[in-house]
C-alpha cells in the first residue's frame, strides 16, 4: 500500500537521523584512533584536501537540487515516459561531471604548495591528494538514480543502504589504522565504499522503478531544457556561494595561520558537522514532501506550513547550538586534551554560525521546492564577496576567530535576508514582514539563553565523562525550560506538540498490531 506524504516524511526523517547518528558515532571512534595513530599534520592535510574537494564539487552545477524539482510533477502524475526521459538525460550529465571533476582535480596536483603555508614532512602528498580527487569523481557514478528515490519521498531506502555501508567502512578503517597505520590505505577504503554504495543504490532503484531500464517514447521538450538550463545557471551561482562560504575557512586558516591550526579546528568542525548533519538531514529529508504539498495545496496553506517548520527549526537548532556553545570546549578537552582547545570566543561564534545556517535551511528548502532558482541569482555573488573580504580582513586582525566572524557576517547579511524575500515575493506572493519579526524575536531569545547556559556550565568543575554529562543535562534542561515557557502559547508550538503525539500514537498502534 502506498504511504501517505506524512508517513514518508516521518520515515525519511527518522532514518536520516538514525543514519547520521550512526555515522557520527563511527566517525568519532575513527577520528579518535586517527589522532592517536597519525600526527596533527595528517589531520590538517585531511581537512585541507577535503575543502579543496568541496570546491571541486562546484562541477555538479547544482544539478543535484534541480533533479528532484523536475521530477515532482511527473512522479505525482505517474508519467513514467517523462521520468524515463529525464533520468537518461541526467545520466549523461553526471557522467560528464564526473570526468570533468577528475580532469580538473588532477590538474591542480602540481600546485598544492599554493594552499599550504609550510609544506609538512608527509610522504606522497600528491598521491594522497589524487586519491581524494578519485573518490570525488567516483561519487558521481549512478548517483542520478538516488535522486529519483529522493524525489519520490522514499529517501529512507537510500539511508538504510548508507547506514550499512558506513558501518562496514568504519570497521575496516579502524583495522587499517590500528594494524597498518597507513594513511593511503585508509583513504583507499573510502573510495571502495563510495563505489559500492552507489552500485547498491543503483540496483535498488532499478528494482523499485523497473521502467527506467526500458526504452521509452518520452521526450524532453526544448522549452523544458531551456528552463532546466536557466535553473542550472542560477543553481551554479548558488553552489559557488555555498562552497566558498562553507569550504574556504580551512584554506584561509591554512594559508594565513598554519596547517596545525587547521587540524585543531577540524576536530571542532567534525563535532559541529556531526550535529548539523543529523538535524539538517531530518529537515532536508522532508523537502520532497514540501514539493508535493506545494503542487497540491494553496499558498496560504504553504505559508502556514513554512511558519510551523520554521519554528521547529528554531527550537531544535536553537537547543543544539546552545549546547555546542556551552559544551564544545569541555568535550574537546575531555576527548583530546587541552592542546586541542580553541578559545571560548571562537567556540561561541562557531555555535552562532550553526544556528544561523540552520535557520536558513527552511527558506532554502521551500525556495527549492518552488523552483525559485533564477529569481535570487545575484544573492550568492554578494555572499561570496562579503565572506572573502570579511574573513581575510578579520583573520589578520583577530586570528582564527575572525575567519568565523566573517562567515557569520556574510550569512546574516545576505542569505538570511534575501532568500525569505524571494520566497515571499514569488512563492507566497505576500509581504515578508511577519517572517522577519519572528526571526528577530527568535535570535534575541537564542542569544539570551545561550549566554545564560554558557555561564551556568562553568559552575560545574572537573573534566570527567560524568561532569561533562551533568553539564550537558543542565544546559539541555535550562534551554528547554526557557523555550517552553516563552513559546508554550504559540500556535506553532501547539502544532508540533500535536504532531509529536500523533506520530507517537501511530508507532504505538503499529507495535500493538505486530504483537497481536
Amino acid at each position: 500500500m502506498e504511504k501517505t506524504r506524512t508517513e514518508n516524511a516521518v520515515l525519511n526523517s527518522v532514518f536520516s537521523i538514525l543514519s547520521k547518528l550512526t555515522t557520527v558515532l563511527l566517525s568519532f571512534v575513527v577520528r579518535t584512533i586517527f589522532v592517536r595513530v597519525l600526527t596533527k599534520e595528517y589531520l590538517g592535510l585531511n581537512g585541507l584536501f577535503s575543502n579543496i574537494i568541496t570546491m571541486l564539487s562546484l562541477m555538479d552545477l547544482g544539478i543535484g537540487i534541480a533533479i528532484p524539482y523536475s521530477l515532482y510533477k511527473p512522479l505525482a502524475e505517474k508519467n513514467t515516459d517523462k521520468i524515463n526521459a529525464l533520468m537518461k538525460f541526467y545520466k549523461k550529465v553526471y557522467n560528464v561531471i564526473g570526468i570533468t571533476v577528475l580532469a580538473i582535480g588532477l590538474s591542480i596536483t602540481p600546485f598544492l604548495n599554493l594552499f599550504i603555508k609550510e609544506m609538512p614532512d608527509i610522504p606522497y602528498i600528491q598521491v594522497i591528494y589524487m586519491l581524494f580527487v578519485l573518490n570525488s569523481a567516483i561519487s558521481y557514478l549512478y548517483v542520478y538514480k538516488q535522486s529519483l528515490i529522493q524525489a519520490d519521498q522514499k529517501n529512507y531506502v537510500v539511508t538504510k543502504i548508507s547506514i550499512g555501508v558506513a558501518i562496514i567502512k568504519s570497521i575496516i578503517e579502524i583495522i587499517v589504522l590500528v594494524i597498518f597505520k597507513n594513511y593511503i590505505l585508509y583513504l583507499s577504503i573510502s573510495i571502495i565504499a563510495t563505489l559500492l554504495q552507489n552500485i547498491i543504490i543503483s540496483k535498488k532503484c532499478e528494482k523499485m522503478y523497473p521502467y527506467i531500464k526500458e526504452k521509452s517514447s518520452g521526450t524532453i521538450q526544448k522549452e523544458e531544457i531551456k528552463d532546466m538550463v536557466k535553473n542550472i545557471k542560477s543553481l551554479f551561482i548558488y553552489r559557488i556561494a555555498m562552497v566558498i562560504v562553507n569550504g574556504t575557512d580551512n584554506m584561509i586558516i591554512s594559508k594565513m595561520i598554519g596547517l596545525v591550526e587547521v587540524g585543531i579546528y577540524s576536530n571542532y568542525s567534525m563535532v559541529i558537522n556531526a550535529v548539523n548533519s543529523v538535524i539538517s538531514q531530518a529537515f532536508s529529508s522532508i523537502t520532497s514532501s514540501i514539493g508535493n504539498f506545494i503542487v497540491t495545496k494553496d499558498k496560504d496553506d504553504a505559508e502556514k506550513l513554512f511558519h510551523n517548520i520554521n519554528f521547529c527549526t528554531f527550537y531544535i537548532y536553537g537547543i543544539c547550538s546552545i549546547c555546542l556553545i556551552a559544551l564544545l570546549n569541555p568535550f574537546i578537552q575531555w576527548w583530546l586534551g587541552e592542546e586541542y582547545l580553541l578559545s571560548f570566543a571562537t567556540t561561541f561564534v562557531l555555535g552562532l554560525n550553526v544556528y544561523v545556517l540552520g535557520m536558513q535551511n527552511v527558506a532554502v528548502n521551500f525556495r527549492n521546492a518552488y523552483g525559485l532558482f533564477w529569481e535570487a541569482r545575484y544573492r550568492p555573488i554578494a555572499t561570496v564577496i562579503v565572506n572573502i573580504i570579511t574573513s581575510i580582513i578579520l583573520a589578520k586582525w583577530i586570528g582564527i576567530t575572525g575567519v568565523f566572524i566573517g562567515t557569520f557576517i556574510c550569512r546574516i547579511t545576505t542569505t538570511t535576508i534575501f532568500d525569505p524575500l524571494v520566497l515571499y515575493k514569488y512563492g507566497f506572493k505576500k509581504s515578508s514582514k511577519e517572517f522577519f519579526k519572528k526571526y528577530s524575536i527568535y535570535m534575541l531569545i537564542f542569544l539570551l539563553v545561550a549566554i545564560i547556559c554558557a555561564g551556568a556550565q562553568y559552575f560545574i568543575k572537573g573534566n570527567t565523562i560524568w561532569t561533562l554529562l551533568i553539564k550537558g543535562i543542565m544546559v539541555f534542561l535550562i534551554s528547554n525550560i526557557f523555550f517552553v515557557l516563552i513559546f508554550r502559547n504559540r500556535d506553532e508550538f501547539s502544532y508540533f506538540s500535536n504532531k509529536i503525539k500523533e506520530i507517537r500514537e501511530k508507532i504505538i498502534k503499529k507495535w500493538k498490531r505486530k504483537g497481536t
